[in-house]
């Protein structure tokens, strides 16, 4: 066990030695209301978005602690990066929960971050190969630089079925993931 500690890469060291890029880039973030290109493709090359997702799929799997020093320290530099990371890396964690094939598709290119939002009215119909849910989103944290939106919603098929499936079962709230538009 301690060799794989030891060998394990320091992720507060790589979110630390961000911190000039991000505090450089603090008021453009404030003003554009996203991260700029730059210090996303910063954060996905450094593993910061992958923190505590499956070492199965190429994720630090963290351990709490760690995980939260990480955070700490990107926020110390700028306060919405270290909201985007957060907000990115507890999207992540369902990829322990789904399919590994839709865990994989979703999670495993190294930008696949999830951006999650409240949905507001959604209806869900039936379609081939399984149901399209449609509703309005009101907002999702990191949405702009995200490569899949979801949301939790509770609804019912056409034929009146609770829609519960995997993990979503103990909520009945189903992740419904859709690839997100990027600009």
């Amino acid at each position: 066990m301690d060799a794989v500690l030891h060998d394990s890469p320091d992720y507060v060291a790589r979110a630390r030695a961000l911190g000039p890029a991000l505090a450089e880039a603090a008021d453009e973030i404030e003003l554009g209301r996203e991260l700029p290109a730059s210090i996303v493709s910063a954060l996905i090359d450094n593993g910061l978005f992958r923190l505590l997702q499956p070492r199965s799929l190429g994720g630090a799997e963290l351990d709490p602690m760690t995980y939260i020093r990480v955070v700490e320290e990107i926020a110390s530099h700028d306060a919405s990066t270290g909201w985007c990371v957060e907000q990115a890396n507890g999207c992540s964690m369902v990829a322990a929960f789904l399919d590994p094939e839709v865990a994989q598709e979703i999670f495993g290119p190294s930008d696949g971050i999830v951006a999650w939002g409240p949905v507001g009215p959604a209806e869900v119909h039936t379609v081939p190969g399984g149901f399209r849910l449609t509703g309005a989103w009101n907002f999702a944290s990191g949405s702009h630089h995200a490569s899949w939106l979801g949301a939790h919603v509770v609804t019912q098929r056409p034929d009146g079925a609770a829609l519960c499936r995997g993990m979503a079962a103990k909520f009945c709230a189903p992740c419904c993931f859709r690839r997100a538009g990027r600009r």
